[in-house]
């Protein structure tokens, strides 16, 4: 909760001036707040995740009325159950659920690349994310097939990349950031991944 008021309060309090005293006096005004980041990798069960998100959640509400709580939600499809319990839970302390799906199996994680693909409803936009585990390069190669492939769109990249030492700071704020570029448009794309990169590939019809 220190956080959440280092971010955003105003300067003429406690942690309003600790932030001003950084640099910002601005409040950044951050509006998407997550609790913690897939818990069940630390053994975690639905049910005890639910108890921190109604113990921060409802906290959250009363410092920070404005912002977007997210929950984690499961890791696999298959795996419904993970996040229809919390929401049983503690659904009314968060507004948005964020999936981690991850659709891997054991065999094939040895390329060091996981990706999925979602699309939009009507099909205008399509979203590929894809992480890169390995501390080398890796390129993924993604075909685009069916009667709704487009024939012309708009293609970008957002990636962040980031070694297993690295870390952002107060001296080096940009330490990690994330990088954008525009691709061809074709139905076959070739993504290159650094080592240690997330990519966000979004495909829009023009």
């Amino acid at each position: 909760m220190n956080w959440v008021h280092y971010v955003n309060d105003p300067a003429t309090t406690t942690w309003g001036r600790i932030r001003a005293h950084n640099g910002h006096p601005d409040p950044y005004r951050v509006r998407y707040f997550q609790i913690d980041n897939e818990p069940m990798n630390n053994g975690f069960t639905p049910e005890r995740y639910a108890a921190i998100v109604n113990l921060y959640g409802s906290r959250l509400r009363q410092i920070a009325p404005d912002a977007v709580i997210i929950a984690c939600g499961q890791k696999r499809s298959n795996d419904m159950a993970w996040s229809e319990k919390v929401i049983d839970l503690a659904g009314s302390n968060f507004d948005v659920l964020g999936v981690h799906n991850y659709e891997y199996e054991s065999d094939r994680f040895e390329s060091g690349v996981d990706a999925i693909a979602t699309t939009s409803a009507d099909g205008r936009r399509i979203v590929i994310k894809a992480v890169n585990y390995n501390g080398s390069p890796n390129t993924l190669l993604a075909h685009l097939q069916g009667s709704r492939v487009p024939t012309t769109a708009t293609v970008t990249e957002d990636t962040i990349a980031a070694g297993l030492h690295d870390a952002a700071s107060l001296e080096e704020p940009n330490r990690i950031k994330p990088v954008e570029r525009t691709l061809e448009y074709r139905p076959d794309l070739t993504i290159d991944l650094e080592a240690y990169t997330i990519a966000v590939v979004e495909i829009a019809v023009r």
